[in-house]
């Protein structure tokens, strides 16, 4: 198959996030017909295998680890959502894709997973609920996105705030009905990505669950508890916000619930993948796009720093084309792109963009640029041999913070040592290096909507045509805990 110039610039993991997930899995000869991709939004890392009362709280997702790959020190693009999803998208790292932050799209000519995935036959789909992923709805019109490239069929769940509840995104058990329903037509190779959105912000649906309160130090009414911890959640994600000892328990409690509930829907989820596809058959692939902050330097949420906390996530890999065990390496999920790639085949040949990293050593980064109204800084990090360093610029481009941790030591980078000029210098580098070969293949991240240039970039750089964003849109990142 001769490829476009548009197919060549895509960005594999092996090209733009360093070595390749393949090189470090020994893989099993049988070829999965079928792959599911799960992201569980905002999912901290510590929390696979986490016991409360004795019992784990995640015991399908434990099961599904058991019989598969683990990786125990996978990490994230970014911080937040969108760079981090393009990122899985593409293989690429942000300085690559463009996709620094909320004001900015996919690129156009950006070669997506669902477009490698077709290319060899698959058949894509996507269910998710985050609103930064929407594409071409009622509540906000974006003429492009980026995200829905590739797909077959883009099914946008991320519903507005309910009346009677602070939702702002759609359960994860309709999530998992509308999987059963896709794929009770399937016919041929499948590919579907899964987005949950249970772990994220304000981390409680439209009203209370079997979860509410389960793990609770007093136990009381579930609408007086709901209502409770509605109020504590949206206070606790303020900019400064003081939270007592006992509002933090709790705050983790709601988190630790959220959890609970999504690893229920997770059973779910196999159990359709099983009854519709065949898990001897499916290669289910699951991670998060970013952790998140429970107190962690004083806050609660993500997309502010680069620390473990935001930057560690899950990664489990279990069907035909994994080995089972325990991967101890640190690796970026963004290589889950070019481990696909290699182990389907699709395109048959390595993208131009490979002979870059081809030229590096092993090595994890993560990229982010804050927005208004958390000051315009860019984080940058670089993990390799086992520390990790994480810079600050600020909106000029000078560096401002610069700080090193053994990650043997100190896997919770809280006891910063000095860095080195080479390890500073090297980050700097391969940025400049990926941004430069982002310009030679013409990728351009656009701007999403008037809405973000006017509050993400402080009215700078404003496109007249930029579609506008209503009210409605706005209430939901209220609720996500985006606006205040």
């Amino acid at each position: 198959m001769k490829l476009s110039r548009r197919k060549m610039l895509y960005g594999a993991a092996g090209a733009v996030s360093g070595t390749a997930l393949g090189s470090l899995l020994v893989l099993k000869r049988r070829t999965p017909q079928h792959v599911v991709l799960v992201v569980m939004d905002a999912f901290r890392a510590d929390r696979l295998g986490l016991r409360r009362g004795g019992q784990s709280i995640t015991p399908n997702l434990d099961r599904i680890a058991g019989g598969g790959r683990l990786f125990v020190n996978a990490m994230s693009a970014c911080s937040s959502t969108k760079p981090s999803v393009a990122s899985i998208m593409t293989g690429a790292c942000p300085a690559y894709h463009g996709v620094m932050d909320p004001e900015r799209t996919l690129p156009r000519n950006a070669f997506t997973l669902p477009e490698m995935l077709k290319a060899g036959g698959f058949r894509c789909h996507c269910i998710q609920t985050n609103v930064w992923l929407a594409a071409e709805r009622a509540v906000i019109v974006i003429p492009h996105i980026g995200f829905n490239q590739g797909f077959d069929t883009y099914e946008d769940l991320s519903a507005p705030p309910a009346k009677n509840g602070i939702s702002a995104y759609a359960d994860a058990a309709e999530v998992v009905a509308r999987a059963d329903e896709v794929l009770s037509t399937a016919s041929e190779r499948v590919f579907l990505y899964v987005h949950f959105m249970e772990t994220h912000q304000p981390w409680m649906g439209a009203g209370p669950r079997e979860e509410t309160g389960l793990y609770a130090d007093e136990k009381i009414a579930p609408n007086t508890r709901y209502g409770e911890d509605a109020q504590l959640v949206a206070r606790a994600g303020e900019t400064g916000a003081e939270v007592s000892e006992a509002e933090h328990r709790r705050l983790v409690q709601i988190y630790d619930e959220a959890v609970r509930y999504l690893d229920r829907q997770i059973g779910r989820l196999a159990q359709v993948i099983d009854r519709r596809l065949g898990l001897d058959r499916t290669l289910v692939v699951i991670t998060s796009d970013h952790g998140e902050e429970l107190g962690e330097r004083g806050w609660y949420g993500h997309g502010r720093t680069l620390y473990s906390e935001v930057t560690r996530v899950p990664l489990v890999m279990s069907g035909p084309g994994s080995a089972p065990g325990v991967e101890q390496r640190c690796v970026s999920n963004a290589w889950l792109y070019e481990t696909l790639r290699r182990m389907l085949s699709p395109g048959g040949r390595k993208m131009p963009t490979a002979a870059l990293a081809d030229e590096r050593p092993s090595r994890v980064i993560a990229q982010h640029r804050c927005f208004p109204p958390r000051q315009r800084k860019q984080w940058g990090k670089l993990v390799r041999d086992g520390f990790s360093l994480v810079t600050v610029k600020d909106e000029n481009g000078r560096l401002v913070m610069s700080e090193s941790y053994n990650l043997n030591d100190d896997p919770s980078e809280v006891s910063p040592l000095q860095a080195s000029e080479q390890d500073i210098e090297a980050l700097a580098r391969v940025t400049r290096d990926y941004a430069s070969l982002a310009r030679k293949h013409g990728l351009s991240a656009e701007y999403t909507t008037s809405f973000w240039q006017m509050h993400m970039n402080d009215g700078r750089e404003k496109t007249q045509d930029a579609p506008k964003v209503d009210s409605r849109l706005q209430d939901q990142l209220r609720a996500l805990g985006y606006l205040h």
